[in-house]
């Protein structure tokens, strides 16, 4: 292998980890947060404004309307699941912040919209960064712009990562003297991960 290519995948190694470390750490504490529920009561709902009037186009899809009534109404935050209530008529929609979420109502009779928002606090947060924009609801995914930054973040922290995993076993090859101790931390987290495949699948 040659020298000068070691060197430069060393380095690339290096500051890429150091590059992705904060989301890689977000991810790490997030999920601890979700699997062990450390998460502090929700805030109550408190009313953001109540009987505007808004102009509300049926024939849109779910979303483009959502986000029409949010602009009459002046809010921002990624739209979530959109809901037709038939007794009484009434439309109804999720808009997500990391530490917000807004409940809008809309009455179909009087065109008139009402909202409300649950304070969700900053440790809760770090589980709408962990899951957003996620696998659910992909259709309407990503219709904040933030959350499509995010979004993009994210794909790029997993492809450096990938790439960190490469060059790192790359670097591992490449010092002689650290290949013992390599292969047998490798085995380790190896086995590790065999067997919690195998006790999940079997």
């Amino acid at each position: 292998m040659s020298k000068r290519l070691y060197r430069w995948i060393r380095d690339l190694h290096l500051y890429v980890g150091l590059t992705i470390s904060p989301l890689v750490a977000l991810y790490a504490i997030s999920t601890l947060l979700m699997v062990h529920h450390w998460f502090p009561p929700e805030g109550d709902r408190l009313p953001v404004y109540a009987d505007v009037p808004v102009v509300v186009d049926l024939t849109d899809e779910p979303v483009p309307m959502a986000r029409s009534v949010l602009r009459q109404t002046g809010l921002t935050g990624e739209i979530g699941s959109v809901w037709f209530e038939q007794d009484p008529k009434r439309i109804r929609f999720q808009v997500l912040k990391p530490t917000e979420t807004t409940t809008v109502v809309i009455d179909q009779a009087t065109n008139l919209a009402s909202a409300e928002h649950q304070q969700m606090g900053v440790r809760r947060a770090t589980s709408f960064l962990h899951v957003m924009p996620g696998p659910h609801l992909v259709k309407i995914r990503r219709n904040w712009v933030w959350v499509r930054i995010w979004g993009w973040t994210a794909d790029a922290a997993a492809y450096l990562l990938l790439f960190a995993a490469a060059s790192g076993v790359y670097v591992w090859l490449y010092a002689k003297a650290e290949r013992r101790a390599g292969i047998a931390f490798l085995a380790v987290g190896a086995a590790v991960f065999v067997v919690l495949v195998a006790s999940l699948v079997l």
